[in-house]
């Protein structure tokens, strides 16, 4: 039984030194971690193509509005012009009127 308590211990010092190493290498300034350059350009490259979403987002629906200005100001041109000829009309005389 204290072959196997002894072997235990080993492996339990085994894998505490295991992941003491883990760690310095993940949370080293070349290691994987947080701060890492690898991880901070994959989470800016990330930012920005959330923020490229929603600018295109933000163009989509500023063309979608642009467009439909630019169709009511060729409605009312058109609308005032036809109104425009009604009143040059209702406001001629011809020589039979008199």
């Amino acid at each position: 039984m204290s072959a196997h308590n002894a072997s235990l211990a080993e492996i339990e010092e085994n894998l505490d030194e295991a992941s003491r190493l883990l760690e310095e290498k993940t949370s080293g300034e070349n290691g994987l971690g947080t701060n890492s350059p690898i991880v901070r350009i994959k989470e800016a490259i990330r930012t920005l193509q959330e923020e490229l979403n929603q600018m295109h987002i933000t163009i989509s629906i500023l063309n979608n509005d642009l467009l439909q200005r630019r169709k009511e100001v060729v409605y009312n041109k058109k609308s005032s012009k036809k109104k425009s000829k009604k009143n040059e009309e209702a406001t001629t005389f011809d020589d039979d009127d008199v």
